[in-house]
């Protein structure tokens, strides 16, 4: 079996709706292949469905390091490999780690004859932006996202930049800049194009934009808007029911704003996400102060 068979093989079990049979073909390759070609695309496989079913990044990083190790006579796999490590280290919100290996794919693209190799630059860019953001590192964070943003034409077939921008609203916001974020936005619509209409996420962040500039009842709109989303995922609806808290607060009504921060702070602990419960969980403990209620 070629690679690309194999890959092909695993997008068709994948696009299904069978990754258990995705990973049981794995299974089989690696048993097959004790030293072969296929062993580190199948190990990466592996990994990649671990993180996809939220079962944990700590299985999905030992498979990707001996995917590494086993990869080190076909030099192209490795860009993969390396991006999916830093993808299972943000998990973790560990950006040390993820800087480790976003380096050494930075010395492989520098070095290597391999033209493919640099068309990897954006999504290593994007991924450590990532890691840095479950950190709480925003600063870093939007670092990494503006070359994630500069860099995405030299992804082959294109890296859509407006996901590079959609991240950058986000860490603006954090950092204050809500002007910044305004203007990135509008950039992140454009070049998402249909993606954004469809995208709770940036509709969340246009709420939060307006509660910025105090234009609640647009905001409030906004939030409602995420929220009801049929594609509203756990993190992104913790993220809007944080932002509706922060709405009805601004509103006056602190009884209410408490009853939907505890909604979302119940889903982020439920994901579970570090980053996520401690925001939430500071914004709790100032409505409490303010309407002097005990903790539970």
């Amino acid at each position: 079996m070629t690679l690309q068979e194999f890959l092909d093989r695993c997008a068709q079990l994948k696009k299904s709706g069978n990754p258990a049979g995705c990973m049981a073909f794995c299974d089989e390759i690696l048993a097959a292949e004790a030293k072969g070609r296929l062993r580190a695309p199948a190990l990466r496989q592996k990994a990649v469905l671990l993180l996809a079913s939220e079962l944990g990044a700590h299985d999905a990083i030992t498979y990707l390091k001996a995917a590494l190790t086993n990869s080190r006579s076909y030099p192209s796999d490795q860009p993969a490999i390396l991006s999916t490590l830093i993808s299972a280290y943000a998990m973790y919100g560990n950006h040390d780690d993820a800087r480790q290996y976003a380096d050494m794919y930075f010395r492989l693209a520098e070095s290597s004859a391999d033209p493919t190799v640099r068309q990897w630059v954006p999504k290593f860019w994007f991924n450590l932006g990532y890691a840095y953001e479950t950190a709480a590192e925003h600063e870093l964070a939007a670092e990494a996202y503006t070359n994630a943003r500069e860099t995405a034409h030299l992804a082959a077939g294109g890296f859509n930049r407006g996901l590079a921008e959609n991240n950058l609203v986000q860490m603006y916001l954090e950092l204050g800049r809500i002007e910044d974020a305004m203007l990135m936005m509008e950039a992140a619509k454009a070049h998402l194009g249909d993606v954004a209409e469809a995208s709770p996420n940036l509709k969340d962040q246009e709420a939060q934009c307006l509660l910025a500039v105090g234009r609640l009842q647009e905001a409030d709109a906004a939030c409602l808007e995420a929220l009801a989303h049929p594609e509203c995922q756990k993190e992104v609806r913790a993220e809007a029911l944080l932002t509706h808290a922060r709405i009805q607060a601004a509103q006056g009504d602190v009884a209410q704003a408490i009853t939907t921060a505890e909604q979302a702070l119940d889903i982020a602990r439920d994901v579970p996400n570090q980053r996520l419960i401690h925001k939430i969980g500071g914004f709790l403990a100032t409505l409490r102060a303010r309407e002097e209620v005990p903790r539970s």
